[in-house]
């Protein structure tokens, strides 16, 4: 059908009318679609830097708070080590003043009627053995002096060696300490060692066989009568009061543990009964930082104890006369000294603090790999993430990384084992 002439002009005249308003109107349609485009794209990119700064600032804030862990954690390190040195130094104090009265104690003796004057009385009763008034006079002098102290044995020996009178009597009572079978003992070398000197002689700590095998020491000096040297005078040293002296817990935790060592021609072993953590008195002990404060160092280590847990040790010599080597060291658990002992009073401030800012757990890892703290006591507590099992998980590679770089690192999101197989990162 086609169209008239007049409705073919009236639509060239609408077309000739809107081509102009059509011209106008596009690219203000374009502009408006562009700035709409713009402006969403412009509150993505807004949510997006959010989000970027969200998560930044959330990860400056883990690190602040690693930083301030860390802080913590060295902090106590120095507490604890100023305060057993303190605890050493009292006890280092306390032993040297204890041998001190060793050696006043037995130059006390030295000229009295009982070592000089009563030999003759003792030489009759070992000839008649009659005991005489006098004899018994003499013997409760003895018998008192050494009920009244902390000794042992009192034993006056003549200048042939042999044990005239000691106090208690015994097996080596009027016998050769200088024979064969006594003189290696502890009394019968300090009898030796003050007739070859002269001089008073300290002997260390051993077992004594004629005082069922207890540990022993023994001090001698030379009998004086009117000046001239006339036998030894020797007294016997029970474990007792050094034993009081290691295991005082004066301002200690209920993990921390104090033992001394001394050294006998080259061997090392303990001087005292350990209270926390197992050895005896007499029993072998050995270790690099024994050796270094039995050659007069003093200092402090990291170390694992004989149990396999992470301990702070700190160690010094212990200044004593007669030549002897000995040594003190205390050690406190790094998880007691960081989480607390568990006793009454005592808080756990790491899991304490992992609660309060949202941590799922916090470790802390010995640098040979030991986990020996944790917050959630998960499988992985006790375990050995550079060696053991855990060595290829997130936790070990973060460990290996931080020990090697000696810096902050963080080890994203994967499956971990002890955590039940779900996901977890680590920041270290």
């Amino acid at each position: 059908m086609r169209m008239s002439l007049g409705k073919r002009l009236i639509g060239g005249f609408l077309l000739a009318g809107l081509f102009p308003l059509l011209c106008a109107a596009l690219p203000s349609l374009w502009k408006s679609r562009d700035a709409l485009q713009n402006a969403a794209l412009g509150q993505l990119e807004f949510a997006r830097s959010a989000k970027q700064e969200q998560i930044r600032s959330y990860f400056q804030e883990r690190n602040h708070d690693l930083a301030i862990l860390s802080n913590t954690i060295a902090s106590k390190c120095l507490e604890a080590e100023s305060k057993m040195t303190v605890i050493q130094a009292a006890q280092s104090a306390a032993t040297a003043t204890l041998f001190q009265k060793f050696v006043d104690d037995i130059g006390a003796q030295q000229d009295r009627s009982i070592c000089t004057k009563a030999q003759e009385v003792y030489r009759a009763f070992i000839e008649t053995g009659e005991k005489t008034p006098e004899y018994e006079r003499y013997a409760s002098i003895v018998d008192g002096f050494v009920s009244s102290q902390l000794y042992t044995g009192y034993y006056v020996v003549g200048q042939d060696g042999r044990c005239l009178y000691c106090a208690g009597g015994g097996p080596v009572l009027h016998a050769d300490l200088l024979a064969a079978n006594l003189a290696g003992s502890g009394l019968g070398r300090v009898v030796a060692k003050v007739r070859d000197t002269g001089e008073v002689a300290i002997e260390d700590f051993s077992a004594f066989e004629f005082a069922e095998n207890a540990m022993v020491a023994f001090i001698g000096a030379p009998i004086l009568n009117g000046g001239a040297k006339d036998g030894v005078i020797v007294l016997q040293i029970p474990a007792d009061p050094i034993n009081a002296i290691a295991q005082s817990r004066t301002g200690m935790s209920a993990g921390e543990d104090s033992y001394f060592v001394g050294r006998v021609n080259g061997e090392t072993s303990y001087r005292n009964q350990r209270v926390i953590k197992e050895g005896v008195f007499g029993g072998k002990r050995t270790g690099d930082f024994i050796d270094e404060a039995l050659g007069g160092k003093t200092g402090s280590i990291l170390r694992l104890d004989i149990k396999g847990n992470a301990a702070l040790t700190c160690f010094s010599p212990i200044p004593l006369p007669g030549g002897f080597e000995w040594m003190v060291a205390t050690t406190q658990p790094l998880e007691d000294m960081f989480a607390g002992s568990g006793e009454a009073g005592t808080s756990d401030y790491l899991a304490d603090y992992a609660k309060s800012s949202g941590y799922q757990d916090l470790e802390l890892i010995y640098p040979e790999g030991q986990v020996f703290y944790t917050v959630g006591k998960k499988a992985d507590y006790k375990s050995n993430v550079i060696s053991g099992e855990l060595k290829d998980s997130s936790l070990g590679r973060l460990v290996r990384t931080v020990l090697k770089s000696g810096a902050a690192a963080f080890a994203d999101f994967e499956p971990y084992a002890p955590n039940e197989g779900m996901p977890v990162a680590f920041l270290g």
